[in-house]
């Protein structure tokens, strides 16, 4: 009998420390899914936003000036070939086949990493050692898929114009779904971790 109590005692003492290293593995898996996910959206901010992003256009008096200075730098062909790549990204008010290929594709999979890593830390939030922070970080990268629908209707970039009427219809649900996943977490959130 006191050799069996021994044994539960081990195996208590033994499940105790492995469900202390899960914990641990968790919580380390947590914060690197954090810290990658910031990259991703920081690379594609690069591309997407906003006053320097290489698909956003000059402003009127930066072009002039940077037409003025292409005439006297450059030959007649590459002169060509950077007015053909203008034509192909084109302006605010009449995007080009580049932003009409590139932004859609571009603000789905912001919106999927943003929207996938919440929802990965949310359900490990249960295992983590910092539940409460690992819901605090979600719950930004629900708030940062929502701020998305405000950058694609900016007046100034008018990214709106690069989608189709389909690609808005699901844009739409995209973000009301990250808008019931935010107010469903802060909840949570209010009345504890």
């Amino acid at each position: 009998l006191k050799k069996a109590q021994g044994l539960q005692f081990q195996n208590r003492t033994f499940y105790a420390q492995e469900v202390e290293s899960h914990k641990e593995r968790v919580t380390n898996y947590a914060n690197e899914l954090a810290l990658a996910t910031s990259a991703a959206i920081k690379s594609i901010e690069k591309a997407l936003m906003l006053d320097k992003g290489w698909l956003t256009d000059l402003e009127p008096s930066k072009r002039e000036r940077f037409e003025v200075s292409l005439s006297s730098l450059c030959d007649s062909e590459t002169a060509r070939q950077l007015h053909d790549r203008e034509r192909s990204i084109g302006t605010v008010d009449s995007p080009g086949a580049a932003k009409k290929i590139c932004i859609p594709p571009l603000v789905r999979i912001y919106h999927a990493i943003l929207f996938m890593s919440a929802k990965k830390l949310e359900y490990y939030a249960g295992w983590s050692k910092n539940s409460c922070s690992d819901i605090e970080v979600a719950i930004s990268f629900y708030k940062k898929s929502v701020h998305l629908a405000d950058i694609v209707a900016d007046k100034r970039f008018k990214y709106f114009r690069t989608h189709t009427k389909e690609q808005t219809m699901e844009l739409l649900q995209l973000f009301a779904d990250s808008s019931k996943e935010l107010l469903r977490l802060e909840g949570r959130l209010n009345f504890g971790c």
